[in-house]
């Protein structure tokens, strides 16, 4: 896991990490959470049924070309059909010229330049479109801005490449639904 990452669930959950470091003896992280007063029984989580398949054009958008390629090979393995992208304002430019060819595009929050948030709303601003984002660090300020975006779909990292998988189908099936 990234450092950005960890930062992130810690946060999360109200704590905070410590670093120390040491010339050729090493570096030392230490993460502490806030205790519990009493101890909270947590139910059994309940199955929820899958959502089926229903094809897609699918748009990836990550900074990180590997994390793209992940997505978009698993994607691709459960059927759907995906142009991926590792810069934003190209991803941009691309749906500007064929808007309607996309069905749903995924993005990373946290990207240099123009951000998930920031190609969301770009994007809402040609057609309204389904917007999954997803981020390993969401503090107050980014959680609002997803909220005034109107992003109703995020997932924290990390991710696996089925859970990515099993969002989408939901995503798309929701939205479906939604709009028929």
């Amino acid at each position: 896991m990234g450092l950005s990452i960890v930062h992130g669930i810690v946060s999360g959950y109200k704590g905070f990490v410590t670093v120390q470091s040491v010339v050729d003896q090493g570096t030392t992280f230490n993460i502490y959470l806030p205790a519990l007063d009493q101890t909270k029984e947590i139910p059994a989580p309940q199955e929820e049924s899958e959502a089926p398949f229903i094809p897609a054009n699918i748009m990836m958008v990550d900074d990180e070309p590997a994390l793209a390629g992940i997505f978009q090979e698993s994607l691709r393995e459960a059927g759907y059909s995906v142009e991926s992208f590792s810069d934003a304002n190209l991803a941009l430019q691309a749906y500007n010229q064929n808007s309607e060819s996309f069905s749903l595009v995924i993005a990373d929050i946290n990207m240099p330049g123009m951000d998930g948030i920031r190609l969301s709303e770009s994007i809402r601003s040609i057609r309204n479109i389904p917007i999954i984002l997803y981020t390993g660090f969401l503090d107050r300020n980014l959680q609002k801005r997803v909220e005034e975006a109107g992003i109703r779909y995020v997932l924290h990292k990390p991710i696996m490449p089925d859970e990515m998988v099993k969002q989408v189908k939901r995503v798309i099936f929701l939205e479906s639904k939604e709009s028929g």
